[in-house]
């Protein structure tokens, strides 16, 4: 039996009061029963220990002397005995008679697929999120939709829903979602940006709503990062528009630029797998950051294919693509900016 289907087969069997009434003497308290804290390592002498409804009205767990609240069947049995997600499922799915085998290690791509499903339904549902990204971003609709961003606000809620899919901890911690010490979301309150390759999503982003300088502006999920990447599918052999950075990428899907990629930073300009990639495109715009990094990167490209790279500039105000969007620039810009580089090359 697939661990969603049995996790489901669990909750409707086992009801949490007559399991955990096996060892706790509960006493009606209102709505809710109270008792003892089972919990070994709790010396419960005023007791804390309650079951009840919670506000979508199913039945939970919680001991407000350990702090530890809002547990359904699965949960209790995790924290009561100290185990995992699948050895507390191995537990339970025996009581019922039923066969459990523990999953593998997940399939990476799998992980960061539910991982974006999730941030995405989250991002439709915080209006603060979207604000950043279609006005202080000025990034399209369609865009955000296409590229699959998402949100992320409450990361315990984000855990738990990953772990009811049958996820381990140790699968969370390998692709650095979640902290291998305090085991918390290491991407609350940041926009989550799927890093695309040729192969599907290869990894995250998670993109700080606010720059306070207490935090790193970027963070990513520890897997392979490629070192251009794009926005849905890969483009095909037309002339390409090479940006750095992924709010740039966006923007310049934004306005119209369908076909590009972006460069991961300015660094990966160098790396020995971008021949492979870029070779199939025999005509390259190549708009870069107008910084020390990105002159250097764009000397780098120029090097290694001197006859297809289109150096691209922005006027003097904007220090990237992003900015010339935020700036009201449109579709009709670009191309003429576009227009105006290859003009140059060719004199």
């Amino acid at each position: 039996m697939e661990t969603k289907q049995l996790v489901h087969e669990i909750k409707q069997r086992i009801d949490l009061v007559d399991y955990v009434s096996r060892e706790v003497n509960l006493q009606r308290s209102g709505k809710s029963l109270r008792g003892h804290c089972p919990h070994p390592n709790h010396r419960d002498t005023n007791p804390s220990f309650v079951v009840g409804p919670n506000r979508h009205g199913d039945l939970v767990a919680s001991c407000f002397g350990c702090g530890k609240t809002s547990m359904d069947i699965i949960g209790y049995v995790q924290w009561r005995h100290n185990i995992d997600f699948s050895e507390a499922i191995s537990l339970l799915a025996n009581e019922l008679g039923l066969e459990y085998e523990p999953a593998h290690p997940a399939d990476t791509h799998s992980l960061l697929a539910d991982i974006v499903s999730l941030g995405r339904q989250i991002l439709r549902k915080s209006p603060t999120a979207m604000v950043y990204l279609t006005q202080k971003r000025c990034l399209s609709a369609s865009v955000i939709e296409q590229a699959q961003l998402g949100f992320i606000d409450d990361g315990y809620a984000v855990v738990k829903s990953l772990r009811e899919l049958g996820y381990s901890w140790r699968d969370l911690e390998t692709v650095g979602f979640v902290s291998k010490q305090s085991r918390r979301c290491r991407f609350v309150n940041r926009i989550l940006i799927p890093v695309w390759s040729q192969a599907g999503i290869s990894a995250i982003a998670g993109r700080q709503l606010i720059d306070d300088g207490k935090y790193v502006r970027y963070l990513y999920t520890e897997t392979q990062v490629p070192p251009v990447y794009s926005v849905g599918a890969w483009p095909s052999q037309k002339p390409l528009l090479l940006v750095e950075g992924l709010m740039d990428l966006l923007s310049a899907q934004t306005l119209g630029a369908k076909h590009s990629l972006a460069l991961t930073s300015a660094s990966t300009a160098n790396h020995p797998a971008l021949d492979d990639i870029l070779q199939q495109y025999p005509f390259i715009y190549c708009l870069l950051h107008e910084d020390q990094a990105g002159e250097q990167a764009l000397a780098a490209l120029r090097a290694r294919y001197p006859d297809r790279i289109v150096p691209v500039h922005l006027p003097l105000g904007y220090a990237d693509l992003n900015d010339a969007l935020a700036a009201g620039k449109d579709r009709q810009w670009l191309k003429t900016l576009l227009r105006g580089a290859r003009t140059a090359q060719a004199s």
